[in-house]
């Protein structure tokens, strides 16, 4: 191999490279601290909020945050609310983070190539190989890794500083303990916002190797790989449990995360992880593009990336150390650690997705490591060799990346930032400065958005002046995402509100929903709407301090009658008129049920609260009654002690004749 220490001052291959690292990195500086407030996505609209909430609360977990797929804290999230307290800029927090995270890639990347005792040109093709500008989006490769909300980047990051504190020698103690600190400090945080989805996926491959490679004897037994092995797992069990203590988990809103797929043959499966392994890079235009012209030139550089990625594949034989099975206990090089390790992680990464669900930005936990692998490859086969031919080899990458990033400098990247071909996601300031202004003029402090997610999520940020909420139809629910989760219940939803929808999303509503509001006007393709009733919730629950509010048209109840304008319940029918929803209460509260009696007729009507517990045959859950109250036809509401934590449901019966109106259901955790 070649040396690692070669003079580059007498290199143009190599001092090309490294001005390629930098240029690139300065690219994802400039975009970072300039233009990161232009694509403002949902996903990154849910995380600014997010942060400036923790900022302004003074503490890193919210009380009662509704999270998405996980808690956050693996993002630069952390590490932008320290710098948003500092600057007061979020933008410039996010800059910065992103920036800081990227450095510490590129500093990754250099040590696990170099434990490989790779050259320094090819630890610089590894670097600017990560750091390229392969795709932007919302979940796409630039907006994962380096820019906007950065989701994936410890997550990538974490199976690399394992490596390298697990495998690499501890001749320099400082550096060694600066990386175990940075990895059991990130792992901890990634563990306990996104369970054990890291270790899984990239830290196990890396134990199953070094048990291998010891057990083979191609390593020696070292205590401090045991103690690794140890700390690993016992921070990503105790992280699990926090995660699940935290509620995140429950409260995960995307059901093919993480799931056996179905309904599907080998070949479909087989087909969505590579159609989604291509997305990474995204060498598809989105339309017609000349073969010949710069753009064209950039997918055909694209399709090249892709091909150069995948001769890491030559290390296959390698995975999980299949090529050292009959080597006789002969010790294992540098080399053939991290390539078996590299490939190890690529390959079981792959086989989850294969067997549960694919998307783009799944993939990097592998990609990156197959990045690695292509390096050592090119390095094995071309170092050594002739001079010239490496040097033509290295040369056309390096100018291959060098023209696709300028492509992306100068094309892809401001197009990007002025919203050409993206979809709604994305803020519309002119859409957001609208509805900001017909709140305004309308005097309404929450805005509805009627079956669609994103614009709740965006409105949030853009407007952090008023409540902006999603009410989902089909569900019969009021969605929030990334927010507080008491901001889905009724108690919080002001009675005069702003209703925005399409008219197919219209079409959709219940009609005690439609004859609640009234058209006051049309932005685009979407309806204005006010009502000064708001006949909507968002589940059931009992949160200590605090009043949240059920109607019978809450998600999970059931009822016999018809719904009013309200949202309120009237009901002539005899027996089971109303069972609420299943209420899951850590803590002793408060009910109160509201009703009205209509005519003179007493209805004969009944509380009856149901409680679910532990039955006496192993350990089975049974439901027991624990208590009837009677409805006085006199009076308006009846109020109701719980002391015992548990799971409630509450059921009106109705026995005799006259109309009964069921209205809200109050709790009142204590």
């Amino acid at each position: 191999m070649t040396d690692s220490k070669l003079d580059v001052r007498k290199d143009i291959i190599t001092l090309f490279l490294a001005a390629l690292v930098i240029f690139e990195f300065l690219f994802i500086a400039y975009i970072n601290l300039f233009h990161i407030g232009d694509t403002i996505d949902e996903d990154f609209s849910g995380m600014l909020r997010h942060t400036m909430e923790i900022a302004n609360n003074n503490r890193y977990f919210v009380r009662e945050w509704s999270y998405p797929t996980s808690g956050e804290y693996d993002t630069p999230l952390f590490l932008a609310v320290l710098i948003y307290k500092i600057t007061g800029n979020i933008f410039l927090a996010y800059g910065i983070a992103n920036i800081l995270n990227a450095l510490l890639i590129g500093y990754c990347i250099y040590r696990v190539l170099a434990i490989a005792v790779a050259a320094l040109r090819y630890r610089l093709l590894g670097i600017a190989m990560v750091l390229a500008a392969y795709d932007f989006g919302m979940l796409s490769y630039n907006n994962m890794m380096f820019f906007g909300g950065s989701q994936y980047v410890y997550k990538v990051l974490l199976p690399l500083l394992f490596l390298m504190v697990f495998f690499s020698a501890r001749e320099n103690k400082k550096r060694y303990i600066f990386e175990c600190v940075v990895f059991y400090g990130l792992f901890a945080l990634t563990s306990f916002s996104s369970g054990l989805y890291v270790f899984l996926s990239g830290i196990v491959p890396i134990i199953i190797c070094g048990v291998l490679f010891t057990a083979m004897k191609a390593l020696p037994v070292e205590i401090d790989g045991i103690t690794h092995i140890v700390a690993t797992v016992l921070i990503a069990a105790v992280g699990v449990f926090l995660h699940g203590l935290a509620g995140i988990e429950s409260r995960s809103f995307n059901p093919n995360f993480m799931t056996v797929r179905h309904d599907a043959s080998f070949m479909d499966a087989l087909s969505d992880v590579v159609n989604s392994f291509f997305d990474v890079v995204n060498p598809f235009a989105k339309g017609t593009v000349s073969a010949t012209s710069a753009e064209g030139v950039s997918f055909a550089i694209k399709w090249g990336m892709i091909v150069l990625i995948l001769s890491g594949l030559l290390y296959v034989p390698r995975i999980f150390t299949l090529n050292m099975l009959r080597g006789n206990g002969k010790i294992a090089s540098s080399r053939d650690i991290v390539s078996t390790c590299m490939i190890s992680v690529f390959a079981w990464n792959l086989f989850i997705l294969l067997v549960t669900f694919s998307k783009s930005r799944y993939h990097l936990i592998g990609f990156i490591p197959l990045i690695l692998c292509s390096v050592m490859v090119l390095e094995d086969t071309f170092s050594g060799k002739v001079q010239l031919v490496e040097n033509v080899v290295l040369g056309t990458i390096a100018v291959m990346y060098a023209f696709f990033e300028i492509m992306t400098c100068t094309s892809f990247a401001p197009s990007y930032f002025r919203h050409e071909n993206i979809t709604s996601y994305y803020v519309n300031e002119r859409i957001c400065s609208e509805i900001k202004a017909l709140a305004d003029n309308y005097e309404v402090n929450t805005v509805v958005f009627a079956n669609t997610l994103e614009m709740a999520e965006i409105m949030r940020f853009y407007d952090p002046s008023r409540r902006y909420t999603t009410y989902m139809g089909s569900e019969r629910r009021v969605t929030n995402y990334d927010y507080y989760l008491l901001d889905s219940d009724k108690s919080v939803i002001d009675d005069k509100n702003m209703l925005v929808v399409s008219d197919d999303g219209y079409n959709t509503l219940k009609s005690f929903i439609k004859d609640n509001y009234v058209d006051v006007g049309r932005l685009d393709e979407l309806r204005i709407m006010i009502s000064d009733d708001a006949p909507m919730d968002g589940g059931s629950f009992v949160i200590k301090g605090i009043r949240t509010v059920d109607l019978p048209v809450s998600p999970g109840y059931t009822y016999s009658g018809d719904i009013g304008a309200k949202g309120y319940l009237y009901s002539g029918d005899v027996g089971e008129i109303m069972k609420s929803a299943e209420v899951k209460a850590d803590r002793g509260f408060s009910y109160v049920l509201n009703y009205e009696l209509s005519g003179s007729k007493d209805p004969g009507a009944e509380l009856v609260i149901m409680v679910k517990g532990k039955g006496r045959h192993k350990g089975k859950e049974d439901v027991r009654e624990w208590g009837r109250f009677p409805l006085d036809p006199s009076a308006d509401s009846i109020t109701v002690d719980i002391d015992t934590r548990g799971e409630y449901t509450f059921i009106v019966n109705k026995n005799g004749d006259g109309v009964i109106a069921v209205k809200e259901m109050e709790f009142v955790g204590k």
